[in-house]
């Protein structure tokens, strides 16, 4: 009987010391920024306690928690990692990593780094804890170091606007761009190209942003020779080992990537004229100089006329004919040349005008001048006895 009063007694005082500490337990809050469900998540936003649920405003929208699901409802991220520290052992260092690594994900990187120390002052030898706290002790100097200033972004390349044909451009946004992009762009793109430079273009299509697409064709349209297409350093190149590259851009001309190239090269040039630098020079007239304009034409003295009764004839304006009146006067024999008389050497033929039609018959004084001056010439015979013949 005594022992079962005793029993009796002692759960009565239980019973009065669980409503005591009940009565003195604060209430939840009803308001609050953080809520801490389990697991050690969290949610936040503008949170507050609607009978028995959470309703969490967002700026993306709204939605509800059961109130049995969250374990606090704190005002703020520190306090809310208060919070979990009451309830952790402070004395287990994977207690203490946890907190670590709960206060490095939500960017409370000083109570990272105390809670990391304090893990590897636990456990020494524990690498998983050194490594952590290397890591967030980083991070913190790299916040609290001095910003420094941005570089200038580097200016886009000027191209000049070439000429090409339209019906071109839809292969080139379609497939050239595209092969540009993933077989060129490691170099050209970074600055590493030399003059052609292209500007890295992500859209599929290349139709995301007209200005960069416009300007890689500019910029490739100048590795094009209008004069020899196939021989174009856009397609020399894409063959041949260049800069620091371990292997060509493209594998071969039998790769469908460079005949896509040849396509689209033939087609960007159709209907161009052809540069400048490959047009042949052309001439300029020579003017002809004042003495040779003032100064009349001389025939070569092979070529001349006879002075009397004929005008001088010149190669480049023949005169024209004049008709010659008859004459009563007997044209002279010619002369009878020996047969012993060795035939004379003949002379290159010298091409003369015909101007026998134009002169006048010679007189009687010119007849002997131009007789032979051979005493012994049969001529002489002749018309010293028979005067009148």
């Amino acid at each position: 009987m005594k022992a079962n009063i005793r029993h009796l007694a002692c759960a009565l005082a239980l019973a009065i010391a669980g409503l005591a500490g009940f009565a003195q337990e604060t209430p939840p809050a009803s308001q609050g920024k953080v809520a801490i469900l389990a697991n050690d998540r969290i949610l936040q936003g503008d949170i507050a306690l609607v009978g028995k649920q959470y309703r969490i405003r967002r700026s993306i929208g709204e939605s509800w928690l059961p109130a049995e699901q969250v374990r606090c409802l704190c005002g703020s991220l520190e306090e809310a990692f208060t919070y979990l520290r009451g309830q952790a052992n402070l004395n287990d260092g994977d207690e203490r990593l946890r907190l670590a690594r709960w206060c490095h994900l939500h960017g409370l990187k000083q109570q990272a780094v105390d809670e990391a120390a304090a893990a590897v002052q636990l456990r020494p030898e524990h690498a998983e804890s050194q490594r952590l706290l290397k890591g967030v002790q980083r991070s913190l100097e790299n916040e609290n170091a001095p910003e420094t200033p941005a570089a200038e972004p580097e200016p886009e390349p000027t191209v000049p606007n070439l000429p090409y044909n339209a019906e071109s451009l839809g292969l080139w946004v379609n497939k050239v761009q595209p092969i540009l992009m993933n077989a060129c762009a490691r170099c050209h793109a970074c600055g590493k190209g030399g003059a052609f430079k292209l500007m890295r273009v992500y859209d599929e299509n290349g139709l995301g942003n007209r200005r960069l697409t416009h300007q890689n064709l500019m910029a490739t349209l100048a590795q094009l020779d209008r004069d020899r297409p196939h021989n174009s350093p856009l397609l020399t190149y894409a063959l041949t080992l260049h800069g620091n590259a371990d292997r060509p851009p493209l594998p071969g001309r039998t790769a469908a990537a460079f005949r896509t190239l040849e396509e689209w090269t033939q087609q960007a040039l159709v209907g161009l004229p052809r540069s400048t630098a490959a047009a042949p020079p052309t001439a300029a007239p020579i003017a002809p100089s004042t003495a040779a304009i003032s100064a009349p034409p001389v025939a070569s003295s092979a070529a001349q006329a006879p002075t009397t009764g004929a005008s001088w004839i010149t190669k480049w304006q023949p005169p024209a004919k004049k008709e010659v009146e008859p004459t009563t006067e007997a044209p002279k024999a010619a002369p009878v040349v020996e047969a012993s008389e060795p035939a004379p050497v003949s002379k290159p033929a010298v091409a003369t005008p015909a101007v026998s039609e134009f002169a006048q018959p010679r007189s009687k004084p010119e007849a002997e001048a131009a007789t032979p001056g051979d005493p012994f010439d049969p001529s002489i015979f002749n018309r010293q006895m028979h005067p009148g013949r």
